[in-house]
C-alpha cells in the first residue's frame, strides 16, 4: 500500500532531507546501513555526507508490516569505499532510520530552513 500522505505517521511525499556541505548538527549514530530498492545494501555516513553535502528526498511510503520509507539519494558520496551508495540511489528505510536522518540533517527542506517531526 502505497501512502502520500502525512498519515501513519512519517514524513510526507516530497520531504527534502538537505545536507549543506559542512553543515554541523548533533548526531549520536554517525553511520546507517541502509538497503538500495534492489535489495543491495550501502551505508550514510553522516560525516562523509556533511563533508561533502547532499540530498535525499521521499519518493514514496509503504504500509506493509511497518512503515517503509523510500527516498532517493543524490550527492558527492554517501561513505568511503564500497558502502558508498554512490551519486544517485533509490534507497528503502525504516521509519526510525528517516527520523535518524532528519535529526542528522537538522530537519528538512532547503539550508534546513523548516523543523518537523516524523
Amino acid at each position: 500500500m502505497m501512502l502520500n500522505g502525512p498519515t501513519h505517521g512519517g514524513p510526507a511525499i516530497g520531504s527534502l532531507l538537505d545536507f549543506p556541505a559542512g553543515a554541523r548538527t548533533g548526531f549520536s549514530n554517525p553511520t546507517l546501513s541502509v538497503t538500495r530498492v534492489d535489495g543491495s545494501p550501502c551505508v550514510l555516513d553522516i560525516p562523509t555526507i556533511r563533508g561533502s553535502g547532499g540530498s535525499l528526498i521521499v519518493t514514496e511510503r509503504q504500509l506493509s508490516d511497518r512503515l517503509t520509507i523510500r527516498l532517493h539519494w543524490v550527492g558527492r558520496q554517501s561513505a568511503t569505499g564500497a558502502d558508498d551508495c554512490g551519486p544517485s540511489a533509490d534507497l528503502l528505510l525504516s521509519k526510525r532510520d528517516a527520523t535518524a536522518l532528519l535529526h542528522a540533517a537538522g530537519g528538512y527542506g532547503p539550508a534546513m530552513s523548516q523543523r518537523s517531526s516524523l
